[in-house]
């Protein structure tokens, strides 16, 4: 069989509450585009049961406590098109995403990344994992053109031929930094597209959010700390961590007037949120990452 021209990744966790608007916006997006959408599930919800109703949809399934990273390494391995783009179920696409990320790639450009909005219906604990995880990428600061930062992985297509270029990421997973560094190495570019926003939807479980972050920020800490002197900086910036990441996510959204009221609501959600991070920053200095499941 002829390989679809772009494959969709879609990590998805208790996603019940969004993953029709996900699935639905994702087909819209690549109506008339010979594409094939993965699912892999790691839910204790009804997630799954919701996607068996989708028969043009892969679903595979993985146990839950997985992390996203992980989730989309496995559709990563399972999927076939000439590009892969990555999302999450808790994200609803704009009609024009697949359209606008595979216009922007380019000859030496091995991965495009869109911006991310707020949908309406949202809370503070979804508004404070937004500022936390987006602030650099909303969509009124998102413009067209080379990156020489970061892409958020949550809304990204790669060539495929780069990322199998790239060390395997069975074990470790797929996170896009360090897979940003391996494609830098080798003189390749990130860009980034406009008209491919992906709205963040549903009402997060906070003690989900908590775990994931303090998981996510331990191995983000055990993948920098190369020797003694690095784990004790580490260790002892932790009481640091929480304010740096709400100033950082400050800088960027405040000047934006839309923004502001729900910034300032969510800011004891960012304080929990961000914490969980730095103290799993504290334990992988400390200990190191977590068994790959």
């Amino acid at each position: 069989m002829t390989p679809p021209r772009l494959s969709i990744v879609v990590a998805a966790i208790d996603a019940q509450d969004t993953i029709d608007a996900c699935l639905t916006a994702l087909l819209t997006a690549t109506a008339g585009i010979p594409s094939d959408i993965v699912v892999v599930d790691a839910s204790r919800d009804d997630t799954r049961r919701r996607v068996e109703t989708y028969p043009s949809v892969r679903l595979i399934s993985a146990a839950p406590g997985v992390l996203v990273p992980h989730l989309w390494a496995r559709g990563f391995h399972a999927s076939r098109g000439t590009f892969v783009a990555f999302t999450l179920a808790q994200l609803r696409v704009s009609a024009t995403w697949a359209e606008r990320l595979l216009a922007a790639i380019r000859p030496g450009v091995a991965g495009v990344g869109g911006g991310f909005t707020l949908a309406a219906d949202t809370r503070p604990a979804a508004w404070a994992l937004f500022y936390l995880r987006y602030s650099a990428f909303i969509e009124e600061r998102w413009r067209e053109g080379p990156v020489e930062g970061e892409i958020a992985g949550d809304n990204a297509l790669y060539r495929r031929s780069d990322l199998e270029a790239c060390p395997p990421f069975d074990v470790d997973g797929f996170w896009e930094v360090a897979i940003h560094q391996q494609l830098r190495r080798r003189g390749l570019t990130l860009a980034a597209a406009t008209g491919a926003t992906a709205a963040v939807m549903g009402q997060p479980s906070p003690v989900r959010v908590l775990g994931e972050r303090l998981r996510h920020g331990r191995r983000f800490a055990a993948s920098r700390a190369t020797s003694l002197a690095s784990r004790a900086r580490q260790v002892v910036a932790t009481p640091l961590v929480p304010p740096v990441l709400w100033w950082r996510a400050a800088r960027r959204v405040l000047p934006y007037s839309a923004h502001r009221l729900r910034f300032l609501a969510a800011l004891p959600w960012m304080v929990c949120f961000a914490t969980a991070w730095a103290q799993g920053e504290a334990l992988g200095a400390l200990v190191g990452d977590e068994p790959a499941r």
